[in-house]
């Protein structure tokens, strides 16, 4: 297992995409790749409800390498496929509720 930071690209933030996301900021996961991650950061911060009159359903932001940079981490901060948000570095502003 590799231990993954997954940082979202600032310029991207206004991506619609990201309105399928509770958490913005960066977090670290523990994964078999990058792939893997990524699929992990998807299921711990999407939003578990979409309402048809806010329009079609975005496609989930931690997937795209457009918008999100992955690079291999220090391990021992996350257990397997568990997705931690930095919360040392986590504004309020980043964060949905959900």
């Amino acid at each position: 297992m590799q231990t993954y930071r997954l940082k979202p690209v600032e310029r991207f933030l206004s991506d619609p995409s990201w309105l399928a996301s509770r958490y913005l900021g960066e977090c670290i996961v523990v994964a078999e790749c990058a792939a893997a991650a990524r699929r992990y950061a998807n299921g711990t911060f999407a939003l578990p409800v979409w309402h048809e009159s806010a329009g079609p359903v975005p496609s989930l932001p931690w997937s795209q390498p457009h918008l999100v940079e992955v690079r291999q981490a220090t391990p021992g901060q996350a257990s397997y496929g568990q997705a931690l948000p930095q919360r040392q570095a986590v504004p309020a502003s980043l964060l949905r509720a959900g």
